[in-house]
């Protein structure tokens, strides 16, 4: 039978330090290592629920039922507290507590772990640990099935690895085993405790607790030098991204805009990377060619391939440029227009058809480089392989309807269109649209017209607005004209900071330079670029479109630049945490309104205070419960059992020693040979019928008290002597 007592809390409290050991290691998921606190702290609330609930009367099931009601009802009480009916969560609580998960694993094809934890990420992983947790409590301490009841915790560790990199593995390995050896010792020791009639039973006891002790000290220092040598590397063994297929094959991507929308929000003034190059022109990031007019931006969907090949094999280099990273994190490589190669310390991927360039895995970070061969073009007609009159003489590619759907151009576009471009060729008719914008409108960073039912509608009512308005109504008027169009994101030229004396000028490029503009497809010539933004302009197409280089301004006097770094050689280092979500439903290029990326939930930092809040409150109420209950068994105690516990503590202070084999009869007779107290046998028997029987001892309550208190009383007289 097992009993309660010290092992029996030990094996309590290893069910929490397992879960625990879970939490630790859960940091090869989590970039950011607060989010254990809240990991924790669901371990924490769980383990303390389950252990109150275990004593009270409540039926086994009806306890777990109430358990995982108490874990759902806080669950969304904390993700959707907006939503609550009093203090009780609503339909709606559910709805939004889904729709924050589903919207944060939207991204899990683009991301690999150690990921940046999200709500959704810590409202699944918290959840499963509170069901861990319960049904490790529930089948150790009430079914003692203690192997049975670790087993999902290991299969969640194994899982954790498996798409998991490399970093974290030594913490995650030695913090999981050093939990489950603390487990495992605990739950055996609890279960040896039920078996005190093995002769020398504390001897043994405390042999094999010590064993037990080293061997694990062994074992986790084994597992910290050892772990080095285990399989690993910088991805994970299981790769889900692109459904299993890792970084071989095509990556499916949206929008970059998410990437770049800070910067062509705020236009700061931090220094995001370097690009050194023997011309200067706009660094392409991106093409948007789909248009949603119902939520009015642009966004990107397509393909791809892992550059093992020049990116444009039938051009000749002329020329070199450098891209270093100093701050701009993402995914997303900026380079020059139409690149012959590209180069790197890390695997990248190209898309041909919007001339983008990623990194393959994981994020860029600080000193990373990015080597590229370029055109020997002087010009844009050059770099195009055409001339003036050649372009001028050009008829607009029309093939693609998605390319030339005017969806969301309001009507007076589409007549301001058609009136400038009346009389004139396909390429005069688009510079007077530029024209028109560039001389008719007026930069405002400053416009908001996010509160508008149809921004671009007010754009053109109101003449204000910035990059993204600008190239959005320049697209959608060529659509208009039968024109294939899109929307490019990338960066202007940047300051020049150094020039070297080979010609190459070094140009720092900051959150200021982030821009966007059109580009129009023209038959047999391919994607030309055009400027209908006022104040600014690509240095390398103004003998194309006729605007001289242009960009946001320096910031104003008396502001500190940033130095800039010598640049270096890309460093080894661990992948960043992941690609930053760039699911189609947020917004990527929006014609009306600051394009923002996503705001990160602000609910995770009010989860961790109310999760670790409750946790307290559990806690504190389940010791309340478990000193409550001992009070209460204090005073209801049967009094055989104290009687017999005084009566054996005074006769081994006479130097009758009860071995761990003796039975309390047993006991009892080799005391009567030298003691003259009857009684003792009656208690004996008493406290064995106690111990071991299930039917009544036939002697009532106050029968039982009273030959518990003669035999104290003649046992005190008979020692006195």
């Amino acid at each position: 039978m097992l009993r309660r007592g010290p092992w029996h809390l030990a094996a309590e409290f290893s069910c929490a330090v397992l879960g625990l050991g879970l939490v630790v290691a859960s940091v090869r998921l989590f970039s950011d290592t607060t989010a254990l606190v809240v990991l924790a702290a669901a371990v924490v609330g769980s383990w303390a629920l389950s252990a109150a609930l275990r004593r009270t009367t409540m039926n086994g099931w009806a306890a777990e039922i109430l358990h995982g009601v108490f874990g759902l009802v806080l669950l969304l009480v904390i993700v959707a507290p907006a939503e609550r009916w009093g203090i009780l969560p609503t339909w709606s609580s559910l709805t939004s507590a889904v729709d924050t998960i589903r919207a944060d694993f939207m991204t899990f094809d683009r991301e690999v772990a150690p990921l940046e934890a999200r709500t959704g990420h810590l409202v699944v992983m918290a959840a499963l640990l509170w069901v861990l947790t319960m049904f490790n409590s529930t089948t150790a301490m009430r079914m003692r099935a203690s192997v049975q009841a670790a087993v999902p915790h290991l299969f969640a560790f194994v899982g954790l690895g498996f798409v998991s990199r490399e970093a974290g593995r030594t913490v995650a390995t030695v913090a999981m085993l050093t939990a489950l050896g603390i487990y495992s010792i605990a739950q055996v020791g609890w279960h040896r405790s039920a078996l005190p009639w093995i002769p020398r039973y504390r001897s043994a006891m405390r042999r094999w607790a010590g064993g037990a002790a080293s061997i694990l000290l062994a074992a986790a220092v084994l597992a910290t030098a050892g772990v080095a040598f285990l399989p690993g590397g910088p991805d994970p063994v299981l790769d889900l991204r692109r459904g299993g297929l890792g970084e071989e094959g095509p990556r499916t991507v949206v929008s970059p805009f998410v990437d770049v929308g800070t910067q062509l929000e705020t236009l700061s003034d931090e220094l995001l990377f370097t690009m050194t190059s023997d011309r200067a022109g706009y660094w392409r990031i991106s093409a948007l060619d789909d248009y949603e007019p119902g939520e009015a931006i642009w966004v990107l969907s397509n393909s791809y391939e892992a550059v093992d090949a020049p990116l444009e094999p039938d051009a000749e280099p002329g020329g070199v440029a450098t891209m270093d990273v100093f701050g701009l994190g993402g995914i997303w490589v900026p380079s020059p227009e139409h690149p012959v190669s590209a180069d790197a310390d890390f695997g990248l991927n190209w898309d041909a058809g919007a001339a983008s360039l990623i990194r393959r895995s994981g994020e860029l970070g600080d000193g990373d480089r990015v080597g590229f061969a370029t055109p020997g073009a002087t010009d844009a007609f050059e770099l195009l392989g055409v001339n003036r009159d050649d372009l001028a003489a050009a008829t607009p590619s029309g093939g693609s309807t998605d390319l030339t759907d005017t969806s969301g151009a309001p009507d007076e576009l589409v007549a301001l269109a058609a009136e400038l471009s009346s009389g004139l060729g396909p390429h005069d008719a688009l510079l007077a649209l530029q024209e028109h914008f560039r001389n008719e409108f007026t930069y405002d960073e400053s416009v908001d017209l996010s509160a508008e039912s149809d921004p671009l509608a007010a754009f053109l009512e109101l003449r204000r607005g910035f990059c993204q308005q600008f190239s959005t109504a320049f697209a959608l008027g060529a659509r208009s004209l039968g024109f294939e169009s899109r929307v490019v994101v990338g960066f202007t030229p940047g300051d020049a900071v150094s020039v070297q004396p080979d010609g190459t000028t070094t140009y720092a490029v900051r959150g200021r330079h982030a821009h966007a503009w059109p580009e129009v497809h023209f038959e047999g010539i391919g994607w030309v670029p055009y400027e209908p933004t006022p104040g600014r302009g690509n240095p390398a197409t103004t003998a194309l479109t006729g605007v001289a280089a242009g960009q946001a301004d320096a910031p104003a006097e008396g502001a500190v630049e940033e130095a800039i770094p010598p640049a270096t050689s890309a460093p080894e280092q661990a992948p960043s945490s992941a690609v930053p979500d760039t699911s189609p439903t947020e917004p990527q290029l929006d014609a009306g309104t600051d394009a923002t990326p996503r705001e990160q939930d602000s609910t995770s930092g009010s989860s961790l205070r109310l999760a670790l809040a409750v946790a307290l409150v559990v806690v504190v109420a389940l010791c309340a419960l478990v000193v409550w209950r001992r009070t209460r068994r204090s005073e209801h105690a049967d009094p055989v059992d104290s009687a017999w516990q005084r009566a054996v503590s005074m006769l081994e202070e006479r130097g009758f020693s009860m071995e761990p084999h003796d039975t309390p009869v047993e006991f009892a007779q080799r005391c009567g040979r030298s003691l003259d107290v009857p009684e003792l046998q009656a208690l004996a028997d008493l406290e064995s019928r106690r111990r071991w029987s299930a039917a009544e001892t036939g002697t009532g309550p106050a029968g039982r008290a009273e030959v518990a208190g003669a035999t104290l009383a003649a046992l005190r007289e008979r020692l006195a002597t």
